[in-house]
Order: C-alpha cells, then sequence, then structure tokens
C-alpha cells in the first residue's frame, strides 16, 4: 500500500488535502529509521543532501517553479502547489 505525503496540509486516509500551513518549512526529510534526539539535534541546522537511511530530502530552496527537487538520490521530486513561496533564503 502506497501512503501519500505532504508538506503545509493535513491529508485523510485517501490523500485528500484537508487544511493548510500558514508559515514557514525549510528542509523537508523522511528517514527509512526513527532517529535518535542526538541525530536530530546534530543535523537541525544542516543541509543534508543524501545520507544511508535518507529516502527523500526537499530542500524548499529551488527558487522558482513548482517542483520541489529531492536531492536524497531517490528521485521522488514533489510539486507546489495553490501559490507558495519559494525562496533562497541567506543568512
Amino acid at each position: 500500500m502506497a501512503l501519500n505525503a505532504a508538506l503545509g496540509t493535513a491529508m485523510n486516509s485517501t490523500g485528500v488535502a484537508a487544511g493548510f500551513f500558514n508559515g514557514v518549512l525549510d528542509e523537508a526529510r523522511i528517514w527509512n529509521y526513527a532517529r535518535s534526539s542526538q541525530e536530530i539535534r546534530s543535523t537541525r541546522n544542516t543541509e543534508i543532501l543524501t545520507a544511508s537511511g535518507l529516502l527523500g530530502r526537499w530542500g524548499l530552496n529551488d527558487g522558482t517553479g513548482t517542483v520541489i527537487s529531492d536531492s536524497s538520490g531517490s528521485g521522488i521530486n514533489g510539486t507546489a502547489t495553490n501559490g507558495p513561496v519559494l525562496r533562497r533564503l541567506c543568512a
């Protein structure tokens, strides 16, 4: 059974969007294992482009267009819908 995933929305069991997030997201990741608190803390402010166990990584800094690129090597690109603003933030 394939499961749906989304950023900035809630989804029901059939994959239909229900709700929205009114905020800012930066670098979403999906791992094939539960990471420890220490692993999360040690990399929370670091871009992880690829790593063992990383199933998907979306930096959300593509800049323009509607494609959200996956850098993990899995090739699971996303699609931005409903007018999100994709921008590159500078430190």
